[in-house]
């Protein structure tokens, strides 16, 4: 049986906090920016480095990847899940233009997503179909290294122990810090189906917590 490791690295710190970031294409500050970095640079070596494509997760990404003389590749199935009109908009904000909504998002975003938003049905799909795909297309490699969101961590560790992903609130007792690992052992069976084991989530010591 076929086995490959995944490092699942979440971004630094970006330049727009305390706000509802999906698909919102800001950079990461220049302390966000030596984060991830520094968790890239503890990382064992990796051959396969795979990334969003927001700025946020991909330019420093190429920059670390260039320093190494690594192939980046970027998918778009590990972009942030899409706020529609609510994406980027501070959490002040949001409750300022409608609390009530706001408050039904947070309690229950898959019965109650954001205005012209991505549902968290597609997100989760997009996220796990997408990861399927690239696991088998990278099946050669036994360590792969992935530059991506917390929605999309956690929408794996959903799948990864079988969790309800549209249950919120047992997110809130899982922290995705910036510029944290979460890593997953992805062991392939012969019929091609996955069987993946989450090994640990390792938080980077001081980074600060996700806005999303």
């Amino acid at each position: 049986m076929k086995s490959i490791t995944v490092n699942l690295v979440r971004h630094g710190t970006p330049s727009i906090q305390n706000s509802l970031l999906g698909h919102t294409d800001c950079e990461l500050t220049a302390n966000g920016q030596q984060e991830l970095l520094n968790t890239l640079t503890q990382l064992a070596p990796s051959k396969q480095l795979l990334s969003s494509p927001l700025k946020r997760c991909h330019t420093t990404s190429l920059q670390y990847a260039k320093k190494h003389n690594l192939a980046l590749q970027t998918f778009d199935c590990l972009k942030e899940c899409n706020f529609g009109l609510w994406d980027g908009v501070s959490y002040s904000e949001l409750k300022n233009q409608d609390a009530a909504a706001a408050e039904n998002f947070f309690r229950s975003p898959n019965e109650y997503p954001p205005p012209n938003g991505e549902p968290l049905s597609d997100f989760h799909q997009r996220v796990v179909s997408g990861f399927k795909t690239i696991v088998h297309t990278f099946s050669d490699v036994n360590v792969m290294t992935i530059i991506t969101h917390s929605g999309v961590i956690r929408s794996l560790i959903a799948w990864c122990l079988d969790m309800d992903f549209r249950r919120a609130k047992q997110f809130q007792h899982i922290s995705i810090d910036y510029a944290s690992v979460t890593q997953l052992t992805l062991h392939i069976e012969a019929s091609g189906t996955l069987f993946p084991v989450l090994n640990f989530t390792n938080h980077v010591p001081n980074s600060k917590y996700g806005d999303w």
